[in-house]
This record gives C-alpha cells, sequence and structure tokens, in this order.
C-alpha cells in the first residue's frame, strides 16, 4: 500500500490514483494543525504517543459514549469519565495501562463532531470532501429526520471517535452501506488487515453475508490478506466493499469517517438492492397475506433496520445533493449511477 505525503498529492491524484478505483493509500502530513493532535496526547509518550486520557475526561467527561467488548461484541454505553477512570485504567509513567486484560473495552463509534461543534477537533483534508452522506446528514435536517423516524438513535453523522486500550479489536467487516472509510490516527498503532473485493466470496455465504468474525477462520482468505500497520499522524483511505478488521498494537485514538463518494454511488446502490432481495425472500411467506404496498413497507423498513438506509432513502440522499450541493464531479457520476438505475 502506497504511503503518500499530503505536499506531494493532489486532489486530482488522489481521486485517479485511489479514490476512483477503490485502491487504499496511507497519507500522511496532513494532521500537523489539528487540535485534536496537540492536545489529546501525552507529550512526554514518544513517537507512538499515548491519548491523554485525563485532558479527554476533564474536557468532555460528561458525553455518554458507546463501549464495546472487543472479545464478545457485548454493547454498553457509559459516561468518557467512567471509561477514562481508575476503573479501568492505572497511570504509568508516561502512559496508561489496561487493568484488566481479559475484558478490553473499544469506544467506538462516538459522534464527537456532533456533540462538541464548538470545539473543532479537526479539519476534514481536501481528499475527502465529496462526502454525500454527511453533507445530507448535515444540511438537511428535515429530510434526515422524516426518513429515520423510524430510527431515531439514527438521527446522527457518520463521523465517529475511537478510543481503546492495547489489544482491543474491530472484527471482520465492511463499512456501513459499502461505504468508504477514513481513519486518523491521533495516539497509538493500529494494524489493519484487508481483502481485495475480488476475494469477498471467501468470507460470505452464498447470500454475500460475512458469516467470519476473523481472517483466521477461512485458510483461503488469510493468505491473500493485505496486512498495514498505520502509525499516529497517518490517514489511511479504506476503499468501498474491501473487507477489514483492526487490532490495536498500542493504546489507541483515532477519529473516523464513513462516506459515500460520487464514484462509490453505484457500489452502495448494488448492496442496498442485495438487501432488499433477501428482505423479500425472509418474509416471502406472508406476501399473500398483506396487500403490495404492505409487503414493500415491511421490506423497506426491515432493510433499514438491517442496513442503517434502504434504497428509499438512499435516493432521497441523491436527489438533496443534486438540488442543492451539486458539483461538476457528482453531476457526472450521478448520471452514470442513474443510467443504471432501477425503480425502487
Amino acid at each position: 500500500i502506497d504511503v503518500v505525503s499530503a505536499t506531494e498529492l493532489s486532489l486530482h491524484d488522489f481521486q485517479s490514483n485511489y479514490l476512483d478505483i477503490k485502491i487504499p493509500v496511507i497519507i500522511t502530513d496532513c494532521m500537523k494543525d489539528w487540535r485534536c493532535y496537540r492536545e489529546w496526547v501525552l507529550a512526554s509518550s514518544g513517537e507512538t504517543q499515548s491519548p491523554d486520557l485525563d485532558f479527554l475526561s476533564k474536557h468532555f467527561g460528561s458525553s455518554v459514549v458507546p463501549v464495546v467488548d472487543s472479545e464478545t461484541g457485548e454493547k454498553t454505553t457509559m459516561t468518557l469519565s467512567e471509561f477514562c477512570s481508575d476503573m479501568y485504567w492505572e497511570r504509568a509513567s508516561e502512559e496508561y495501562i489496561w487493568k484488566d486484560p481479559a475484558r478490553l473495552l473499544y469506544l467506538k463509534d462516538w459522534h464527537f463532531t456532533k456533540e462538541h461543534k464548538q470545539y473543532c477537533a479537526y479539519k476534514t483534508p481536501c481528499y475527502f470532501r465529496d462526502d454525500w452522506l454527511n453533507d445530507w446528514f448535515e444540511k438537511d435536517e428535515r429530510g434526515v429526520s422524516n426518513s429515520f423516524r423510524d430510527l431515531p438513535d439514527r438521527d446522527a453523522d457518520y463521523k465517529f471517535c475511537y478510543l481503546g486500550p492495547a489489544g482491543s479489536k474491530t472484527r471482520l467487516h465492511t463499512d456501513v452501506i459499502r461505504s468508504n472509510s477514513w481513519s486518523a490516527q491521533i495516539a497509538g498503532r493500529k494494524e489493519w488487515k484487508l481483502l481485495h473485493p475480488k476475494y469477498s466470496s471467501l468470507v460470505e455465504n452464498e447470500q454475500g453475508i460475512c458469516h467470519m468474525q476473523d481472517f483466521e477462520q477461512s485458510e483461503s482468505a488469510k493468505e491473500l490478506i493485505t496486512r498495514i500497520v498505520q502509525y499516529p499522524g497517518q490517514i489511511f483511505y479504506v476503499p468501498a466493499n474491501w473487507y477489514h478488521q483492526v487490532f490495536n498494537l498500542d493504546n489507541s485514538l483515532s477519529i473516523n469517517h464513513n462516506w459515500v463518494d460520487s464514484s462509490g454511488l453505484n457500489i452502495s446502490w448494488q448492496y442496498l438492492t442485495q438487501e432488499h432481495m433477501i428482505a423479500e425472500r425472509m418474509i416471502e411467506d406472508i406476501r399473500d397475506l398483506v396487500s403490495d404496498d404492505e409487503f414493500a413497507a415491511l421490506v423497506n423498513r426491515n432493510v433499514l433496520l438491517n442496513c442503517g438506509m434502504n434504497k428509499q432513502v438512499f435516493l432521497t440522499m441523491v436527489d438533496f445533493i443534486l438540488q442543492h450541493m451539486s458539483s461538476p464531479r457528482r453531476a457526472t457520476f450521478s448520471q452514470l449511477f442513474k443510467q443504471g438505475l432501477h425503480p425502487v
């Protein structure tokens, strides 16, 4: 995987060489001016840097954050102060040490930016601003609320903060609605394992659903994965449709966005179409018991619950962006997308 400095990577080159052909890349020299990169790390923690839990707890401790057990997948919530407390950590000379290695908790999917808008922790690099998903969530409050009225907890963006001890991890997955992601490492090192989409069938069942938690469960897949270590100050672009899993080599802190770019509209649409067909098959036995409209409504609702979006909501997003936030790039790719579009 290429490692490229932002000082040598134009937006056009990023789009041509990585984004539009969905190839991963690590970008450096993007984060030096970020407030979180200066303030959220211990000053004496060395090259790999360590999260400053005292600072985070002092400034954002009242935030209620989502936490998951890395081994069991069990989810819970707690305040950031509780997560950063001596209940779980002990302070060493230049870092914090997690007390219970048998129960590694990982703070994931915290909507920091939405909750602390005035703090201005970071600025999205130019490479990742063709972001239909978050643009829609931020600019069309009424449309988002209407689209997710059956999912009140989903009325938020796809901008997250992750914080976890050494050894915490994320299981094998692709990102929501087969979106891209970018991950900016603030502190600690992450080990990534990735699988090119052409090998996806090695970890999926006949319905195209991933049935494994780790690449190690597939002898064929683990021979084909790409491994990289991401260091503080690096941003990793993970393209749509790439299966991946993450292991924190050190106490780790990162900023992560899921995002759908113009060239990826068709990928998300194909995924939602597949999920729509699966949802239809799952309730086929009641088709004759309800009207066509009722059946369609049930299918759409089930896809929304399972995927966080369905085809109707996706088209609502596309139409809003084209009406209110279009650009030459967006207009060009949306035409290609709509040429292959089928009715909902």
